[in-house]
């Protein structure tokens, strides 16, 4: 019998501030949307391309989401491993959405902050 595995990392930039909101169930969840770029020259015309991905990024880890929300700002740069998860909902039409998310659950995820000391800085010199 055969495994799978769910796991994705990334290494990008917030492109959203972290969002923090309480549960009905008494915890927390922060979300924000993760920027990832890549960036080339075309052999053809020489010119530079990027190509931009957002990436929405869910934490239910209670400890991740306290750290993220008070170390965390649009800008900071991070890894995070988690795992993809589709959610569905219903639109205020009734109609049926899907969003695919990176999800960081209580013993599935992991942020690391890569720019903690350049943070500090600039919030020092402000």
């Amino acid at each position: 019998m055969f495994g799978y595995l769910n796991k994705c990392e990334f290494i990008g930039r917030l492109g959203t501030d972290p969002e923090y909101k309480d549960t009905q169930k008494g915890g927390c969840i922060v979300t924000f949307r993760l920027l990832l770029s890549e960036n080339w020259k075309d052999r053809k015309t020489g010119e530079q391309k990027e190509r931009k991905e957002w990436i929405p990024v869910v934490i239910w880890n209670q400890i991740i989401a306290q750290s993220a929300c008070n170390l965390l700002k649009k800008g900071s740069y991070v890894y995070i491993s988690g795992r993809m998860q589709t959610r569905r909902w219903q639109d205020k039409n009734g109609n049926n959405c899907y969003t695919t998310e990176v999800v960081l659950q209580q013993f599935d995820g992991n942020l690391q902050i890569l720019d903690y000391e350049d943070n500090l800085k600039n919030e020092q010199l402000s």
